[in-house]
């Protein structure tokens, strides 16, 4: 069975959001008008309305804000998708047997890498793509690149170890 990582928070998210505006409201509704408490009842749910956009505690924020390393002493990540007349469809598959949390960068047309997601230690999931299109796998803690893969292949699976 296949295990995939992926962005599961808007569900979370939603049930927070609940969550806090009943606490905040019942807190507000019981609270003393003349309560020297009241100014942080009112400024708590714009601190977390605040901290939805700004996230560095999770990963996606720290692999989004910090450009990753696309040349090391393992892989030259210093590659662009190229411009085709005919694009073929293709799924990729990355499964991650190494001990690291990596994250998986596309290659755009001009060479600049765009995060698509992150695997833990053990997990996988597809992506679709097209033949031609160069993909970095850079480790999280580090943000070096591990490896540098071109799809060849309509199905494809790239093992990372």
């Amino acid at each position: 069975m296949q295990k995939v990582q992926g962005f599961r928070t808007s569900h979370i998210s939603h049930i927070g959001g609940i969550l806090y505006g009943l606490a905040f409201g019942v807190i507000s509704l019981l609270m003393r008008q003349d309560s020297r408490w009241r100014w942080a009842i009112i400024a708590l749910p714009f601190l977390f309305l605040f901290s939805q956009f700004y996230s560095p505690w999770q990963v996606e924020w720290r692999l989004v804000t910090k450009p990753p390393i696309l040349l090391t002493s393992s892989a030259d990540c210093r590659q662009s998708s190229m411009e085709q007349e005919v694009y073929i469809p293709a799924l990729i598959t990355f499964v991650n047997l190494s001990t690291k949390d990596i994250a998986l960068f596309w290659l755009d047309y001009e060479g600049k890498p765009e995060f698509y997601f992150w695997l833990g230690s053990g997990d996988s999931q597809e992506q679709q793509t097209f033949i031609g299109h160069p993909w970095c796998i850079v480790a999280v803690d580090t943000g070096e690149a591990l490896q540098a893969v071109t799809v060849t292949e309509t199905m494809h699976i790239i093992t990372i170890r």
